[in-house]
Parts: C-alpha cells; structure tokens; sequence
C-alpha cells in the first residue's frame, strides 16, 4: 500500500507500508493514481479472503436441508422403546417398578409414550434450532457469494481507470517546493466497505428485498438505510438475478 510521497525537484519518492522506496517523475494526478493503486491492492486482498470463505460455505453447507435429529428420535422412541423396555426389564426390580408406575395398561406402549412425550420435544426444538442456523448459513453463503461477484466486476472497472489516470500525465500544476504528502485514500476504501456490506446484505436477505420489489415497496422499506443510487443498485441486481 502506498503511504506516501516525497517530492524534489521534478521526482518523487513513494514509500509503501514495508517503508519500501520507489522512485518516478512528478505528474498532475499522481495522489489519484497512488489512491487508486490502493484501493485495487485493498480489492484483490478481499477478493482472495472472499473466495476462501465462499469455499468454505459451498464444502460444509449442504444445498438442501436433511432433517436428522426428530426423525431419528421418533423412531427410537417409537420402535427402540420397546427394545430398550424389553432389555431393561430383564431385572425383576426393574419390571416391578415398571408395573407399578405404569399400571395395567400395557408396559411397552406406555413407556414408549412416556420416552415421546420427554425426548420429542426436546428433539423437536434442537431440530428447529438446527434448521434455521442451517438458513443462516445458507443467507451468509448467498451474501459473500454477491460480495465476490461484486469485487470482481468492480475490480475490472477500477483497473480500468487507473489505466486511464496513468495515460493523463500532465504537469501542468507543478508545484516545485519539497514537501512530504500523505495518501488519504479513506474515502474511497469506506465507499468500498459500504458497498461490500450492501451486497452482504442483498444476499442475506434477497428473497425479503424480492418480496418488497414485488409489491412496490423496496425505496420506502429500504430508504433509511440506503440512499436512492443504492436503491437502484438493488432493484437492478433483483432483476437481473430473478
């Protein structure tokens, strides 16, 4: 990342955060180019760090969701109950106390209600709980997904400009005293920033936004956070996505 330049006599020196040293001529935009280097180095970084958590998402996010943990608890109250009863009551302690609890009604059957009635709840709520963290990731897996594509079509577009800014070397506002300049690139790596948490959130929440697009509603339920250039970078991603 570029830090700074010194300037002398036509030539500066850049010095980057490893205080690195290179030397060029003066040129007109050479504080927008050192910006721009900057914010390219900024966006390959995070694209690298988006395709490995992307990665990571597709490798342990199962695209559908499998239930697991009620299925498997129904049957074993249901079926295994008996099994375990029969085991279990191989002890004549165990079967008298059984008898006793339970009463005339038949012993299987009535621990096989009573294992249900205190497992499948409990299993019940744990498979709901699993269910929706499986939704969340799901929803984070979606918004680093529009992150990545973002970062990438942006990137082609800032490369381009500093393509151009690099061909525009003028000197034609030279101003020959020494001096030490700091590269404030901070505007243009919030924007970034703030960009890069839109799309998360489009992601996250595409299928909420979609519903909002449809009845019309997407500017007024969006507008407090989001000014209106946002607003139509989120309606045109809806369109192009459905």
């Amino acid at each position: 990342m570029n830090i700074e330049y010194t300037y002398l006599n036509g030539n500066v020196i850049i010095s980057d955060e490893q205080n690195r040293k290179k030397q060029c001529e003066y040129y007109d935009n050479l504080d927008n180019v050192l910006v721009q280097e900057n914010l390219i180095e900024t966006m390959e970084e995070i694209r690298k760090e988006l395709a490995k958590e992307s990665e990571t998402h597709k490798k342990y996010t199962a695209k559908y969701y499998t239930p697991f943990i009620f299925p498997v608890s129904a049957v074993m109250t249901t079926i295994g109950a008996p099994f375990m009863l029969n085991w279990l009551t191989n002890t004549n302690s165990f079967n008298t106390t059984v008898n006793t609890v339970l009463g005339p009604m038949s012993n299987a059957l009535a621990f096989s209600i009573t294992m249900s009635t205190c497992v499948l709840p409990l299993a019940a709520a744990i498979e709901i709980r699993s269910y929706m963290n499986y939704k969340d990731q799901r929803k984070r897996e979606n918004g680093i997904f529009n992150e990545l594509n973002f970062i990438e079509n942006q990137l082609k577009i800032e490369k381009g400009l500093l393509k151009t800014l690099k061909q525009e070397k003028t000197r034609n506002n030279e101003k020959t005293e020494f001096r030490t300049v700091k590269v404030d690139d901070s505007q243009q790596l919030a924007a970034l920033q703030n960009w890069l948490n839109l799309y998360f959130d489009l992601g996250y929440n595409e299928s909420k936004y979609y519903q909002y697009y449809q009845q019309g509603q997407l500017t007024r339920k969006l507008s407090k956070n989001y000014n209106a250039s946002q607003i139509k970078a989120i309606e045109q991603h809806l369109q192009e996505s459905r």
